[in-house]
This record gives C-alpha cells, structure tokens and sequence, in this order.
C-alpha cells in the first residue's frame, strides 16, 4: 500500500510539473504574440477601430484591445494541453470543441474583415473624386 501512494504521489507531482510549465509557456508564448501583435499594429499606424487614446499613458485603447484579444487567444490555445496533462479530460474536451468552433469561424472571419478594409479603401477613393467636385459640406470634419 506504501508503495503505491508514493507511486501515486510521485507521477502526481511530475503532472502538476508538467502543468505548471506549460502554464508558464503559455504565458511567455502568448505575451510575446501579444507585444509584437500590438508593435506592429503602433508601427504600420494601422488601426481597425477608431482611434482612441488613453489619457493615463497615450497609448490607442484599440491596438491595447486587439492585444488583449490575441493574448487570450493565444493562452487559450495552450489550456486543452494543460488539463489533458492533468488528466482532466473532461474539462479539456468542452474547451477543445470551442476551439474546433473558433477555428471553422475563422475563414468567415477573415473574409469580413477583408471586406470591410476593402470597403473602407473604396469610401476612401470615392471621398477623394466626389469631394474636389461637390466641395465639403460645411459642419463636417474630416
């Protein structure tokens, strides 16, 4: 009976390790993603969302939002894999078909996005024609 609460205990321990370790890779993984997602964002000047910045520190509300959301995203592609070495499968397998779901809205995703940048730089250009012929109407800000 010794023998096997200390080979319980034993492979208990290496799984919380394990765990424990690909928490931390997840974190460094996702905070790493996070910092170049939101360095290239600053960097091209490109931004998805209206322009909003924080008072505090300056920095653009926005390109801090759509950090926060690959972060999470990224951290959230490490969970299955930490409870599944846990052994906690039935906690992992709820997270794993919401990840399958996410992963088959992407396409759809992306084609919104593209459509809508698409449309934006189209308003754009017919701003630029429309707007030396009729002239600005007054009251509005460009």
């Amino acid at each position: 009976m010794n023998e096997m609460f200390v080979s319980f205990f034993s492979s208990g321990i290496w799984a919380v390790i394990k765990a424990a370790l690909l928490l931390l890779l997840a974190f460094i993984t996702a905070a790493v993603v996070k910092s170049l997602v939101v360095k290239l964002f600053t960097k091209t000047k490109w931004n998805a969302l209206p322009k909003q910045t924080d008072n505090a520190n300056g920095k653009e509300k926005s390109v801090d939002f759509i950090g926060k959301l690959v972060h999470l995203l990224v951290f959230l592609l490490f969970v299955p894999g930490i409870f599944e070495s846990l052994g906690m499968r039935e906690v992992s397998s709820p997270i794993l078909n919401l990840l399958n779901t996410l992963w088959g809205y992407l396409p759809n995703i992306l084609a919104a996005v593209l459509v809508i940048w698409v449309g934006c730089f189209i308003a754009r250009l017919v701003r630029e024609l429309l707007v030396p012929v009729f002239g600005r109407p007054s009251g509005i800000e460009y």
